[in-house]
Order: structure tokens, then sequence, then C-alpha cells
């Protein structure tokens, strides 16, 4: 059956689609042709605006970063001489953004047009983008949270770096909130939320009003480089869920009302070189580093400090448990510092348990100063520690449940 009438036509007119006869329909080629010529006029219009996203210098609004990210992958691709990269690899030459206080977020997010907010600049960047980015923000305080999630690649590099002002941190201040939300189903107010992200913070301050500074968490992946995390908050920093963080320069914690530093379900945190400080202001019943859930802390290169200080009454420097590790890997030069100005009651240097163990072997130093108890373990939890200096210590050890504590 037919649409339309048939009529008798010449053979040359005859079109054959294997065993059927069938008439060309000159309306439909030209419907065909408009079409094509819509459709190329619409790619080049959605060519332009996603360049002005991978290539901001030049003004545009740019699309959504979901709708391109596919593409991205392709067009991120290019080396700075604008020849591919080849083989799938990224191009090692970042994409560089931003950000000032006189900023304003209908600019390109330019050296000599910079944005007003890192949200919006984020919202410029592709969720699995092939090529780093580099958002630069200026001296100033930005009322607003960081959040990244998803920005992620196959390579499994560092993706996306905001950079402050490495020599003094405390120039670049971002004092807001955002609303974290990983797969455990809850819901945490943090001053920065990475959710299996690769990023790298250098040179900034972190002091919102949350229960959290920093949380990396659901597979995320942190670098901090002189970053500070000073806000009034339960927790300073917590890595979780199978997440790392590694830090190189220094790396300040403190303001917080629990737990400083905190690892669990299987994080991993490197510290190569600079001091982890953490300060807790005497506040009580507070823990400067704690490690639990199978999780593990490493300092590497020599000239490693860990420095935990004012730890209240009832409170502890280090608290390990659950086959949690912390060890000093790099050799002589490291050295871990835990110190109060008096002695707190009932507070502990370091207590370990359930099969948990702190192992400083290889040359490095632990110093416990102003400790109810300096070194505490039980539940075939082992301490082994070179290099270890006892002072003002109401105990120097207590081991039970057949844990050990081992000093030389």
């Amino acid at each position: 059956m037919h649409l339309f009438p048939s009529r008798e036509r010449s053979e040359a007119e005859t079109v054959n689609y294997g065993s059927e006869e069938r008439q060309p329909k000159k309306w439909l080629i030209v419907f065909l042709l408009v079409l094509a010529f819509v459709l190329v006029g619409a790619g080049v219009n959605a060519f332009q605006d996603f360049y002005q996203v991978v290539n901001p210098s030049n003004p545009g609004s740019g699309l959504s970063r979901m709708f391109f990210s596919s593409i991205s992958q392709v067009m991120n691709c290019l080396n700075s001489d604008g020849t591919s990269c080849g083989n799938g690899a990224p191009s090692t030459s970042a994409i560089k953004l931003y950000v000032a206080t006189t900023g304003n977020d209908s600019h390109v997010c330019s050296i000599g047009s910079p944005c007003l907010t890192v949200a919006h600049t984020l919202s410029l960047v592709p969720y699995n983008p092939n090529r780093p980015y580099i958002i630069n923000v200026a001296d100033g305080t930005y009322a607003e949270g960081l959040q990244f999630t998803g920005y992620k690649s196959m390579f499994g590099s560092t993706l996306i770096t905001i950079l402050g002002d490495t020599t003094t941190p405390a120039n670049v201040v971002f004092s807001g909130n955002v609303n974290c939300q990983p797969s455990d189903g809850g819901t945490y107010t943090t001053g920065v939320c990475v959710i299996g992200a690769y990023v790298s913070l250098q040179g900034m301050t972190v002091s919102p009003t949350a229960t959290r500074g920093l949380l990396a968490i659901d597979d995320g992946h942190v670098q901090l480089n002189q970053f500070v995390a000073s806000g009034t908050t339960t927790y300073g920093i917590e890595v979780s869920l199978g997440s790392t963080l590694s830090m190189s320069g220094n790396v300040t914690v403190s303001g917080f009302s629990s737990q400083g530093f905190k690892q669990n379900l299987g994080s991993t945190v490197a510290q190569f070189g600079g001091t982890l400080s953490i300060n807790a202001g005497s506040v009580g019943s507070t823990v400067g580093l704690i490690v639990q859930g199978g999780s593990h802390f490493g300092l590497h290169d020599a000239g490693t400090t860990l420095s935990i200080t004012n730890i209240g009454a009832s409170g502890a420097g280090i608290y390990l448990s659950a086959n949690s590790t912390i060890d000093n890997q790099s050799g002589s030069g490291n050295t871990v510092s835990l110190t109060n100005t008096a002695t707190p009651a009932g507070s502990i240097g370091i207590f370990a348990e359930s099969m948990a163990s702190y192992q400083n072997i290889s040359g490095g130093s632990l110093t416990l100063n102003h400790w109810t108890t300096c070194l505490e373990a039980d539940g075939n939890a082992l301490i082994a520690a070179q290099n270890t200096t006892f002072s003002n210590c109401g105990t120097n050890t207590s081991a039970s449940q057949q844990a050990q504590i081992i000093t030389f």
C-alpha cells in the first residue's frame, strides 16, 4: 500500500530498492537538504560555544559542561601548539582561569577579565577533562565554599588546581560552606567538599562555620600545599571511604572542637616534607589525629614533621584503631612531636587499640611532653618507636590485652 496514488513513470525515473520499485520524493530531498543546512549551522554555533569553554580568553557564554563532557575528551587532547597529543593521552598544557574579588561572573575568567567566584569558574570545566585546569585566585576573602564532584578522567591525574598565595596562605580566604552529599546518604556542611574528584589546593585558608573544614570522600583525591583549615568546625580535615590525601609544604589545622585530622574507612594519607601542624586550642576531649577503619597515614621524605599541640583534658594526640597504621618510612630527619604546655588530666599522647600500629623504626624521632600517659596500647595493638623522648609524663607506657610497646 502506498501513501500517495501511483502514476506512470519512465524507466529513468525508477529507483530500485531490492525487489521493490519506489518513486523518489522531491519534497523529501528538499527537506533533507534544508535539515542538513540547519544542522551544519547549529554545529558551527555549538562548536563556537564549546570553544569558549575550553578557551575562555575569547568571549562567549559556553554550553553545558555535562553535554560536552564526551566531546571534551577529544577537544582537550591538543597540545599547546594545536597538534594532537595522540593515542588518547592528555595534553600537559593547562587551561588557566582567573578569579578576583574585583571580578564578575559575566566575565570570561581570563587574567584581564577575571570572574568573581570559583563556583562559576568551575561551571566552565568539563566533568571529565583530558587536560589540567588551573584556577588562579587573587588575594582577598571569598564568601563561598569549594565543591568538587566527579572531576575525574581515565588517566587518574590531578585535573583541577585552585592556586592562591603559596607564600602567604592567609591572604586568600574562603569563608563559605557547601553541602556535601556522598554515597553514605548523609549531608555534611563543609568548607571544601571533594567527592570522586582529583583536586590540588594550594596557598589558601579555609575558614567556614561548618562541621568540617575539608571533606574528601567516595574516592576523592586531594593534594594540599600551603593550606590552612582554621574555621569553627567539629572536624578540621576528614578523609574517608577510599579517598587519598597527600601533603607537600605546610598544612595547618586549628579551630576544631572534636578531631583535627580524621581518617576512616580505607583512606590513605601521605605527607611528603613540610609540617602538618594540628593545634587543638586546649579544648577538652579532642583528638589531634585519628586513624581508623583500616586507614593508613605515612610520613615520607626526610624533614617531614607532624606536630600536635594543646590537646585538652581527656584528649589524645594520636588515636589509632581497627587495623589502621601510622608509619615513618623516610629514614632520619622526620619528627613527630606531641606537646602540651601543661599536663591535661586524663590525656594520652598516642593510644592504639584493635590491632592498630604506630611504627617509627627508620631513624625518625618521637617527642612526647606533658601527657597523663604518653604511650598506651591494648587489644593486640603495636607501638614501636625509635628515638623516643619522654618529658613530663605521668606514665611513660601502658600496655594491656596482648598489646606491645617498644621504644628504643
